[in-house]
């Protein structure tokens, strides 16, 4: 018996965390909204933490209104923080250190088996390949001695830290 590969995904099956930090994304979060859905859509349960902090445009409205709808969405917001931490890379680390910490009140690290940190920026409004992307994964799935996947791309990438 032979088998073709399709464009409908298999699913994975992994618990999965996607968690993202966003100020000032509301003109790609549509679009990497949606990349998070694609990758809901080959694992098995998923939640998605989504933290903002101190925006000026429609990200905290678009944040709210997928949180709303969305079923194993939260949004949080943390107005004031630029004043508090002005460091980017410093309040980044906060945020991220924030939702660990969410993690750990949600069930801990027994409760998934990937923690997924994306940018909800441009460098993620392209759509993403669904097989493609399903290979890649189920490639690092089957790879016993890594601990993690890391961003990479051509050129430079600004956001790596």
């Amino acid at each position: 018996m032979s088998t073709a590969l399709t464009n409908k995904p298999q699913t994975l099956n992994p618990r999965i965390l996607i968690t993202g930090c966003a100020q000032n994304c509301g003109a790609w979060l549509p679009a990497v909204l949606g990349n998070v859905e694609r990758l809901r859509s080959i694992c098995g349960t998923s939640q998605v933490l989504l933290l903002e902090n101190d925006s000026s445009d429609t990200t905290v409205a678009i944040l709210r209104a997928y949180a709303s709808t969305t079923n194993g969405v939260h949004a949080l917001s943390f107005p004031g923080l630029n004043h508090r931490i002005p460091a980017k890379t410093v309040r980044l680390a906060h945020l991220r250190n924030t939702a660990l910490a969410w993690l750990e009140r949600h069930g801990g690290w027994q409760s998934i088996d990937w923690l997924v940190v994306l940018d909800l920026d441009g460098v993620n409004a392209a759509p993403w390949d669904l097989p493609q992307l399903q290979r890649c994964l189920a490639w690092w799935q089957n790879q016993p001695q890594a601990a993690g996947l890391f961003a990479n791309q051509r050129g430079v990438y600004y956001d790596l830290w």
